[in-house]
């Protein structure tokens, strides 16, 4: 058995580590379309929790208005109580409720993000941003709202986001 290197040799290994290297080339745009899939799929997700929350949105002011009514009306029966001060404190809590900003922003950065996950290009460390800002606008949302509807859409919509971020950690 000769040891010797002959040009078949030679050939043989420029062949299979062509058909090898192409084949690792197919399996990852293969991966990385079903990637993208999931990033779609996910932000879609997330974009129809938005629009959910926006329209529950109403309802919960609807009841959060009626619920200071009720407790309005039965502190004005206190006596000696500054009305103008109750005035304030209501305004306030009727702010600190509203969370059309937070529904805003939450909108946009997940109409940037569908955007960004779109182009055929790399994703870049600004999608990571993108979902670290719908997560923060998410638990804002969370923290103000006090509608069980919409408690629960956020609670959905953050699990969703964390999925998204795992898909995200995937890409190279």
């Amino acid at each position: 058995a000769s040891t010797d290197w002959l040009p078949e040799d030679q050939q043989l290994l420029e062949s299979t580590v062509g058909q090898a290297l192409a084949e690792l080339v197919e399996s990852r745009h293969k991966e990385g379309r079903s990637i993208r899939a999931a990033l779609e799929a996910g932000l879609e997700r997330l974009a129809e929790a938005a629009n959910s929350l926006r329209n529950a949105r109403e309802a919960a002011l609807a009841e959060l208005a009626q619920g200071l009514r009720m407790r309005l009306e039965k502190l004005l029966e206190t006596p000696g109580l500054d009305e103008q001060r109750l005035a304030q404190e209501a305004a306030v809590l009727a702010e600190r409720s509203d969370v059309t900003e937070e529904l805003e922003r939450l909108v946009a950065h997940v109409a940037t993000a569908r955007t960004q996950v779109a182009k055929v290009r790399p994703l870049s460390k600004s999608l990571e941003f993108l979902l670290q800002e719908i997560h923060r606008e998410l638990n804002t949302l969370g923290a103000k709202c006090r509608h069980l509807a919409m408690a629960s859409l956020v609670l959905d919509a953050k699990g969703t986001c964390e999925q998204i971020r795992e898909q995200v950690h995937n890409v190279e």
